[in-house]
């Protein structure tokens, strides 16, 4: 008896439990701080939506005689509109870029998945003689020629 009073250390089976216990731990908490994660960037990337449309409203506003271009289905409904790309937000400073490249293109970080989104389109027309936008994520169709470079586009059918 008096030899177990004295030993040092612990013995396997302590360890193994206290190692049980800490995975048990673990298994608990780390689904719970994935889910909060998620959310976290779920609404960081609907706070950047928003940011995005309110810059397409702004720039709808000082052109409004660019809304009539194109054809927009939003909502189940057809709207004259425009398309705008991200960039050309940031280019026309509505819109603040994240950062510039090795090549000096602005880069627009999608919360979600980190990949830039600079390249997508936003969709702004007028209802009602009030200015709206919509962002339909990962539309790139306001690129308007082949060599990947954005700009207004003013004519749905120009080349």
């Amino acid at each position: 008896l008096i030899n177990m009073l004295n030993k040092k250390g612990f013995t396997l089976v302590e360890t193994l439990a206290v190692i049980v216990l800490i995975a048990l731990l673990f298994g608990i908490g780390i689904p719970g701080v994935m889910r909060i994660s998620e959310r976290m960037k779920e609404k960081s990337y609907n706070t950047k939506v928003d940011l995005i449309e309110q810059a397409g409203v702004l720039w709808g506003q000082d052109n409004k005689t660019l809304l009539q271009n194109d054809d927009c289905d939003i909502d189940r409904t057809t709207y004259k509109c425009s398309k705008i790309s991200i960039k050309d937000l940031i280019e026309n400073d509505y819109l603040q870029a994240d950062d510039k490249d090795a090549g000096g293109n602005y880069i627009y970080n999608s919360p979600r998945d980190n990949s830039d989104i600079a390249n997508t389109c936003v969709y702004i027309y007028k209802k009602n003689n009030r200015v709206y936008s919509f962002y339909p994520e990962n539309d790139t169709s306001c690129i308007d020629n082949a060599d990947g470079e954005n700009g207004f586009v003013t004519n749905s059918s120009a080349p």
